[in-house]
C-alpha cells in the first residue's frame, strides 16, 4: 500500500493490504503472470501511468477473500493494459479523464465491470465482460469500445450523454443489454437477435445491427416483427396462415405475392 514516488516494476504474486497510489509523472507497470490480490479496503489509484504487456501471460486483479474490493481507478492518467484478468471489485476500472487502451482482457463478477466518465482518448478493445451487475457504464464519455463481448450481466451497457463509438461488439444474454438515453440512435453490434422487439434495449434505437456476433457478423436493416404485440400464440397462427398462402401462390407460379408471404413466416421467426 501506499504511494510509490518513481518509475517500478511489479512482478510475482503480491498481496495490497490499502490504496495504492500512482502520482502524476510516474508509471507503474505489471509483469506478465503478476497477480494482485487485494484486500476489502485496498484499491489502485492512477494519476500517472499504469501498463501492463502481457496476453500470453495475462496480469491477474483479484480479490483476496470473498469481499469485494476497491478497483482500479485512473483519474486524468494513461492506462495501457494488454492481457489482464480482473474480477471481485465494486467497480473494476473506472476511467475520469482518461486516455489509454485496456485490450484483451476479462472483467467479471464486479458490481460495476468497467466505468468511463469525461472526455479523454480511451480505447477499449476485445474485452470480455460478464457476470455483472453492470458490465459498462458511459457517462459523458467519448471512448471507444469495438470488438467486445458483453454477456451474462444484469446490465449489460449503460450509456448517459455518450458522444464516443459503441460498435461491432457483442452485447447480448444480459438480463437488459443496454440502457440509453431516450431516441439515441445506436451504431451496429451484435444484440444476440435481429428481431427489434427482442433486442432488450430500453431508451435506444436500432436500425442495423449485425446477423453474428464480430467479426464474422454481417450489417443487417431491422425490420419490425410481424408478431409485434401479438401473443406468442397469434404469432403462430399468422406464420401458418402465411405459410399456407404462400405455398398456394407458389404453386399458382404467383411468385411475387408468395415471396412476400414467406417473408413474413421468416420475421416471425427470424
Amino acid at each position: 500500500s501506499g504511494r510509490i514516488e518513481a518509475d517500478r516494476e511489479l512482478l510475482g504474486h503480491l498481496r495490497v493490504s490499502g490504496e495504492v497510489q500512482v502520482p502524476a509523472g510516474v508509471t507503474l507497470q505489471l509483469a506478465p503472470g503478476a497477480r494482485l490480490s487485494f484486500e476489502p479496503a485496498a484499491s489502485l489509484l492512477v494519476q500517472g501511468g499504469l501498463t501492463a504487456d502481457s496476453r500470453d501471460e495475462p496480469v491477474q486483479f483479484v480479490a483476496s477473500g470473498s469481499e469485494a474490493w476497491g478497483g482500479i481507478r485512473v483519474e486524468g492518467g494513461n492506462i495501457g493494459l494488454r492481457g489482464f484478468n480482473l474480477s471481485g471489485a465494486s467497480t473494476g476500472i473506472h476511467l475520469n479523464q482518461a486516455q489509454g487502451v485496456l485490450e484483451g482482457g476479462q472483467i467479471r463478477k464486479c458490481g460495476t465491470g468497467l466505468l468511463i466518465s469525461g472526455t479523454g482518448s480511451a480505447s477499449v478493445h476485445d474485452l470480455r465482460i460478464s457476470e455483472n451487475r453492470i458490465g459498462a457504464r458511459l457517462e459523458r464519455s467519448n471512448a471507444e469500445l469495438t470488438l467486445n463481448r458483453i454477456a451474462d450481466n444484469e446490465l449489460g451497457v449503460e450509456l448517459s450523454g455518450f458522444s464516443g463509438v459503441l460498435r461491432d461488439n457483442a452485447i447480448f444474454q444480459n438480463t437488459l443489454n443496454l440502457r440509453s438515453d431516450a431516441g439515441m440512435l445506436l451504431e451496429a453490434n451484435f444484440w444476440g437477435s435481429l428481431d427489434p422487439a427482442a433486442l432488450r434495449i430500453e431508451g435506444g434505437l436500432v436500425s442495423e445491427a449485425l446477423n453474428r456476433p464480430p467479426p464474422e457478423g454481417k450489417l443487417v436493416t431491422l425490420k419490425v416483427s410481424p408478431c409485434t404485440g401479438l401473443t406468442p400464440e397469434a404469432c403462430r397462427q399468422l406464420a401458418a396462415e402465411a405459410m399456407n398462402e404462400g405455398s398456394r401462390l407458389f404453386q399458382a407460379k404467383n411468385y411475387g405475392r408468395a415471396l412476400s408471404r414467406f417473408e413474413t413466416v421468416i420475421a416471425t421467426q427470424p
